[in-house]
Protein backbone atom coordinates (compact mmCIF):
# COMPACT_ATOMS: atom_id res chain seq x y z
CA UNK A 1 0.00 0.00 0.00
CA UNK A 2 1.39 3.41 -0.65
CA UNK A 3 2.01 6.08 2.23
CA UNK A 4 0.60 9.18 2.69
CA UNK A 5 1.43 12.00 1.16
CA UNK A 6 1.28 15.99 2.91
CA UNK A 7 -0.49 18.50 0.78
CA UNK A 8 2.05 20.99 1.52
CA UNK A 9 4.66 18.57 0.59
CA UNK A 10 3.09 17.21 -3.28
CA UNK A 11 0.08 17.51 -5.30
CA UNK A 12 -1.25 14.61 -7.60
CA UNK A 13 -1.40 15.27 -10.91
CA UNK A 14 -4.28 17.25 -12.36
CA UNK A 15 -7.74 15.33 -13.20
CA UNK A 16 -5.72 12.06 -11.54
CA UNK A 17 -8.29 9.96 -9.00
CA UNK A 18 -6.64 9.71 -5.66
CA UNK A 19 -7.41 8.76 -1.99
CA UNK A 20 -7.72 11.79 -0.61
CA UNK A 21 -8.32 12.36 3.45
CA UNK A 22 -8.76 15.90 6.00
CA UNK A 23 -10.26 16.57 8.98
CA UNK A 24 -14.08 16.90 9.17
CA UNK A 25 -14.06 20.70 10.10
CA UNK A 26 -18.40 21.03 10.67
CA UNK A 27 -18.29 17.48 12.69
CA UNK A 28 -14.90 17.47 15.09
CA UNK A 29 -16.62 14.22 16.92
CA UNK A 30 -15.85 12.42 13.28
CA UNK A 31 -12.17 12.59 13.46
CA UNK A 32 -10.68 12.47 9.16
CA UNK A 33 -12.74 11.16 6.22
CA UNK A 34 -11.08 9.17 3.65
CA UNK A 35 -12.44 9.37 0.45
CA UNK A 36 -11.84 9.60 -3.55
CA UNK A 37 -10.83 12.75 -5.08
CA UNK A 38 -9.41 14.24 -8.05
CA UNK A 39 -6.97 17.61 -8.30
CA UNK A 40 -8.25 20.21 -10.55
CA UNK A 41 -5.16 22.58 -11.60
CA UNK A 42 -7.80 24.65 -13.15
CA UNK A 43 -9.14 25.67 -9.54
CA UNK A 44 -6.39 24.21 -7.81
CA UNK A 45 -8.59 22.55 -5.68
CA UNK A 46 -9.48 18.70 -4.52
CA UNK A 47 -12.86 17.39 -6.00
CA UNK A 48 -15.28 14.57 -4.14
CA UNK A 49 -15.47 11.80 -7.00
CA UNK A 50 -17.44 8.59 -6.87
CA UNK A 51 -18.43 5.90 -9.30
CA UNK A 52 -21.90 6.37 -10.49
CA UNK A 53 -23.11 2.32 -9.91
CA UNK A 54 -22.64 1.98 -13.39
CA UNK A 55 -18.84 1.86 -13.97
CA UNK A 56 -18.75 5.54 -14.87
CA UNK A 57 -16.84 8.28 -12.66
CA UNK A 58 -18.83 11.17 -11.81
CA UNK A 59 -16.58 14.36 -10.19
CA UNK A 60 -18.63 17.15 -8.32
CA UNK A 61 -16.63 20.01 -9.27
CA UNK A 62 -19.12 22.20 -7.38
CA UNK A 63 -17.98 20.50 -4.40
CA UNK A 64 -14.54 21.22 -2.67
CA UNK A 65 -12.39 18.99 -0.15
CA UNK A 66 -9.52 20.15 1.57
CA UNK A 67 -7.42 17.13 2.00
CA UNK A 68 -4.20 17.35 4.24
CA UNK A 69 -3.35 14.06 2.95
CA UNK A 70 -3.23 11.97 -0.16
CA UNK A 71 -2.14 8.78 -1.70
CA UNK A 72 -2.44 7.16 -5.25
CA UNK A 73 -4.73 4.38 -5.54
CA UNK A 74 -3.54 0.67 -5.22
CA UNK A 75 -3.03 -1.08 -8.66
CA UNK A 76 -6.11 -3.23 -9.23
CA UNK A 77 -6.37 -7.16 -8.46
CA UNK A 78 -4.17 -9.28 -10.94
CA UNK A 79 -6.47 -12.07 -10.45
Amino acid sequence: MSEWIKVEDRLPDDGVLVIGSGWNFRDPTKGRWVEPTIYSEDDHDFHPAADDGLGNLVTDFDGSMEPTHWQPLPAPPTE
